[in-house]
C-alpha cells in the first residue's frame, strides 16, 4: 500500500501553482483563447483519470495527438504543467505518449488532484480574460471595417461628383458649339437695309452681264 507525503503534495502544488501563475497565465506571450483552451484539456485529462482511476485508455495519450499538439503543446507552460501533474513520456506501441501510471493512492496522485482543483479555480478568470480579449479584438474588426465603409463610400462619391461634373460640362460645351453653329456671323458694319440694297445691286450687275452675253452671242451668229 503507497503512502502519502503531504509535504510533497503540499510542495507538488506550490510547483503547479507557479507554473499555472507564471507560465501559462502569460498574457504577453499567450493568447487568451490559447490559454483557455489549455486549461480545459488539462481538466478533461485530470479528471478522466481521477474519475476513472482503473481505466487504462485514459492514462496514456500518444505525444503526437490532436488534444496535446493543437491545445497544450502551443502554448507556453502547457507542457510544464503535464509534467507537475505526474504525467511522463514513455514509449507505448513504439509510440512517444504520455502516460499516468500513479495508484489512486499514491502521492503523485494526490498531487495530480491538487492540479486539478488550481485550474478548477483559475478557469473562472481564464475564460473571463478570454471572453474580454474576444469581445475587445471583434469591437476593434467592428470599427476598423465601419472605418474602410466610410472611406469606400467617400471614395465612390467622390468619382460620381467627378463623372457628374464631367457630363455637364461636356453638356455644357456641346451646347456652346450648337449655338454658335445655328446664328449667322454678323458684319461689322453692315445694316440690314444695307445688305438688302447691297443684294438689289449684286442681282442687277448680273443681269447685265447675262445681257452682255446674250448680246456677244448674237453677234456671233450673225457674222
Amino acid at each position: 500500500m503507497s503512502v502519502i507525503d503531504p509535504a510533497a503534495v503540499s510542495d507538488g502544488r506550490r510547483k503547479f501553482l507557479l507554473a499555472l501563475e507564471g507560465e501559462l497565465l502569460d498574457y504577453k506571450h499567450n493568447v487568451p483563447q490559447h490559454i483557455e483552451n489549455c486549461a480545459n484539456m488539462l481538466i478533461k485529462i485530470f479528471t478522466n483519470v481521477i474519475e476513472n482511476p482503473a481505466e487504462e485508455k485514459y492514462r496514456s495519450i500518444k505525444a503526437t495527438s490532436n488534444a496535446l499538439m493543437n491545445n497544450v503543446f502551443n502554448v507556453k507552460g502547457g507542457e510544464h504543467l503535464l509534467q507537475l501533474a505526474g504525467w511522463r513520456t514513455q514509449v507505448v506501441e513504439l509510440q512517444k505518449s504520455w502516460v499516468f501510471d500513479s495508484a489512486p493512492d499514491s502521492t503523485r496522485f494526490s498531487i495530480l488532484k491538487e492540479a486539478l482543483s488550481l485550474l478548477n479555480k483559475a478557469l473562472f478568470t481564464i475564460h473571463d480574460k478570454a471572453e474580454r480579449k474576444k469581445n475587445e479584438k471583434e469591437e476593434k474588426a467592428n470599427k476598423d471595417k465601419a472605418q474602410r465603409d466610410k472611406i469606400l463610400a467617400a471614395l465612390a462619391e467622390d468619382k460620381q461628383n467627378r463623372i457628374d461634373r464631367a457630363a455637364r460640362d461636356n453638356a455644357a460645351y456641346l451646347g456652346t458649339v450648337g449655338s454658335a453653329s445655328a446664328e449667322p456671323t454678323p458684319v461689322e458694319g453692315v445694316t440690314e437695309e444695307s445688305a438688302a440694297s447691297l443684294s438689289a445691286q449684286q442681282k442687277a450687275t448680273a443681269a447685265a452681264a447675262e445681257a452682255r452675253v446674250g448680246g456677244n452671242a448674237a453677234q456671233d451668229e450673225a457674222l
